[in-house]
């Protein structure tokens, strides 16, 4: 019985990620935190999954070595992603041999508590982005969901909001936020290297 309520739950999580524009954002998120599970300690230790960009998967690894044995993995990868992922997201995968943090820690800085997020004062702009946010949220059919992805949405806007006002950069060719000082965020700087 225990089994049925939990298919039934995935069932309906199934049909409202595929009711929102961003279920394909959600499904490429879900892949970069795979990738460890994916790919096992030896390899996630020499790498990281960063984001997808246009069913790409871009990685970053400790060198040219390590890109190049992963990349003779890539055909047994891909499915098993994807598999975990729900459906098929990830096209391909890149690899970018620019070394990982000596620390092994996250280039990106440490996210705000909870507390902080409550605390975030959205923009008018940012209203009117949570707004139309919000309403197509209230188009979907299940009623049960709605209240919940309100707040998940609610979160996300006060999240970027806390992001820009701590120093986070919109990316001159993609307009998503990424750390550091460099006006393009890594994806579309490895864009420029790839032929």
């Amino acid at each position: 019985m225990k089994r049925q309520g939990m298919g039934r739950a995935s069932d309906r999580f199934e049909v409202l990620l595929n009711s929102l524009d961003t279920g394909g954002k959600i499904r490429e998120g879900l892949a970069v935190v795979y990738w460890p599970r994916v790919v096992g300690e030896q390899v996630a230790a020499a790498s990281r999954a960063e984001e997808v960009r246009d069913g790409v998967l871009m990685v970053r690894t400790k060198g040219a070595v390590w890109s190049q044995e992963i990349s003779l993995m890539k055909h047994q990868l891909l499915p098993k992603l994807n598999r975990l992922c729900g459906r098929q997201v990830i096209k391909d995968i890149k690899f970018l041999a620019t070394g990982l943090p000596a620390d092994g820690g996250d280039p990106e800085p440490a996210g705000p508590t909870p507390a902080e997020i409550e605390q975030v004062q959205l923009t008018a702009e940012d209203m009117a982005s949570l707004d139309a946010d919000l309403a197509a949220v209230e188009a979907l059919p299940d009623a049960e969901a709605r209240p919940r992805l309100a707040a998940i949405l609610q979160r996300q806007h006060r999240l970027r909001r806390w992001r820009l006002d701590h120093g986070w950069v919109l990316c001159e060719g993609c307009k998503t936020l990424h750390v550091g000082p460099e006006p393009l965020c890594t994806v579309c700087l490895a864009a420029r290297h790839i032929p």
